[in-house]
Parts: C-alpha cells; sequence; structure tokens
C-alpha cells in the first residue's frame, strides 16, 4: 500500500510541473513505485501460503509474474493469462524497473534547436524521439518520463491489481486486509496500519481516471 500511495503522491507532483527536471523527477518516483507495487503483491500473497525449506528459496528467485502463478495454482486458480492486456502491462512494468537499475547506454533520435544565450548561460533546446512500451504506451527512457507517463503506469497497475484480487480471487474487504494491507500483530489480535494518506492519495487518482476503489480502503 505505501507504494501504491507513493506513486499516487509523486504522480500529482508531476502534474504540477507539466515540464522541465521537477516533472521528470517526481514522474520517475511515480512510476518505480509503480514498477515495484507488481512485485510487493507477488510477494505478499506468497507470504500467505506455506512454502518452506529449499522450495522457498527457489520460488524466491521467480519472476514476480511466476510468483504469482505459484500462488494462484497453488489456491487452485489457472496462471496468469500472459496474452491479456493487463498481464502484458505488467510484464513491462517489471522490465521498466530492471532497465530503470540496471541503465544501459541507449541511443535515440534528437532534434537539436539553434543555441539560445542569456546573460548567465547558453541553452540548447532539443526534442527527443523515444522509444516506447508497446503495451504501457510509456517511454523506454526514464529521462522523458512525465505525468503521462506516471498516470498510465499507475493505470496499469490498478488493471493488473483487480484482475488478480478481485476477478481472479473474488477478495473480499477483508481478504483484502489479510493479503496486502500493512498491519501490525500481536499475540491474539491484528491492527491494520492504513493512513489516511492512502484514502486522499488513491482518491485523486479519479480525476485522471484511475480507480483503485476496489481495495475499499473505506
Amino acid at each position: 500500500m505505501d507504494l501504491l500511495a507513493d506513486a499516487a503522491y509523486h504522480h500529482q507532483l508531476a502534474k504540477q510541473h507539466p515540464q522541465g527536471y521537477e516533472a521528470s523527477r517526481s514522474a520517475r518516483a511515480s512510476v518505480v513505485a509503480s514498477c515495484l507495487s507488481i512485485e510487493c503483491l507477488a510477494n505478499c500473497l506468497l507470504s500467505t501460503i506455506d512454502v518452506n525449506g529449499p522450495l522457498a528459496s527457489e520460488v524466491d528467485k521467480m519472476s514476480a509474474l511466476g510468483k504469482i502463478d505459484i500462488f494462484l495454482l497453488l489456491r487452485g486458480l489457472e496462471a496468469i493469462d500472459r496474452g491479456g492486456s493487463a498481464a502484458q502491462q505488467a510484464a513491462e512494468l517489471i522490465k521498466a524497473r530492471n532497465d530503470y537499475v540496471h541503465p544501459k547506454i541507449s541511443t535515440f533520435p534528437a532534434d537539436l534547436k539553434p543555441f539560445e544565450e542569456s546573460e548567465t548561460h547558453f541553452v540548447l533546446p532539443f526534442t527527443v524521439n523515444a522509444e516506447f512500451w508497446p503495451a504501457l504506451k510509456i517511454p523506454k527512457q526514464s529521462l522523458v518520463w512525465d505525468s503521462t507517463a506516471s498516470g498510465r503506469a499507475l493505470r496499469a497497475v490498478a488493471s493488473f491489481f483487480s484482475s488478480i484480487l478481485i476477478d481472479r480471487l473474488g477478495a473480499s474487504k477483508d481478504d483484502l486486509a489479510k493479503l496486502i494491507m500493512p498491519r501490525v500483530e500481536f499475540a491474539h489480535f491484528a491492527m491494520p496500519a492504513v493512513y489516511e494518506e492512502y484514502v486522499v492519495e488513491l482518491g485523486k487518482l479519479a480525476t485522471d481516471q484511475i480507480d483503485f476503489s476496489f481495495l475499499q480502503l473505506q
């Protein structure tokens, strides 16, 4: 939940800065949090089933989607449909995360404009022709991520989470609390650690047609 709320928060910051470094900085923080939320979901789901010993070590090495497959199969459900839109977008979010933490030199076209000179510095305007992830429709180059990219990443996360938690598992509010909500557990009871900021930040996404209401935070 923290990652979803962080992604939503930084998306709003990116929207406040249509261009420039501040927009890119906030968009990167949002997209990366969205990417990490997929793996976090996988680990949360796996933590609810009894996998121990050498098998647990092997499962931990699997991809996020592979972990979710294991969870679904052990629950008597079919594995993820890799051809579905939600799964394709989730897979691209995972690839985007991997590319971000394992940066490589890449070359892509750019259109340079004439120098602009002021009293204190030179400016070299340019536009970049970025390559896009086909399902997500966001640039592969994090340099040019903006609020459009962070919004599309969040929309993809909402779609994937809903497809697993609601469409496949039919999770109730209590089920969601056990599966993905942070909580503090004592000897005989558990106390949810759901902050008001979760509700506020995820609620703001409705203006961008991004719907996390299925999490039933209220």
